[in-house]
């Protein structure tokens, strides 16, 4: 499923089991991935809990419109250590894709929010090296080609050209 912080998404987290339960029952529920917590309003919730007689608990969590730049990121919510009376079963674990709203900068390479001297040093540490090396940083690639060249530096010079015009 997919998210946005433009309007932040809510997604329900529903956990179901295969004939109503006896007294209530819970999983434990762990979020993990490139998304944190900070990624959601409020507490993320740790358990889902099914209700004596029920067949589903569910809990929802709300995409957090913050101010990073984080590009796509993926939410996996996983339940486990399930209570006595239920089992799991297969699936354990689901996948949110959220899209996010801030663009980067261009040529801020380290994502501080701020075109820098800082970003001028992650590129000169790059420079004149390709995908194979361990120089590389593929964040400075400006065009992608797998090399950090000529091509890339004058794409660089033009980014801070426009950050620091007067």
């Amino acid at each position: 499923a997919e998210g946005s912080e433009d309007e932040p998404t809510t997604f329900t987290l529903t956990a179901t089991a295969s004939a109503a339960v006896s007294g209530q029952q819970t999983v434990d529920l762990a979020l993990s991935g490139d998304a944190d917590a900070d990624d959601f309003d409020g507490d993320l919730p740790s358990t889902i809990s099914i209700a004596d007689g029920e067949t589903t608990g569910s809990v929802e969590v709300t995409v957090n419109d913050d101010d990073a730049v984080e590009g796509e990121e993926t939410a996996t919510f996983d339940i486990s250590n399930s209570s006595d009376g239920i089992s799991l079963g297969a699936n354990t674990s689901v996948d949110f894709e959220i899209e996010d709203n801030e663009e980067q900068l261009q040529g801020d390479f380290n994502e501080d929010g701020i075109t820098n001297l800082d970003d001028l040093g992650l590129f000169a540490a790059a420079f004149g090296s390709a995908e194979e090396d361990a120089n590389y940083n593929g964040a400075v690639d400006i065009n992608n080609d797998g090399s950090i060249d000529l091509d890339d530096l004058g794409q660089l010079v033009t980014f801070f050209a426009e950050e620091f015009s007067l």
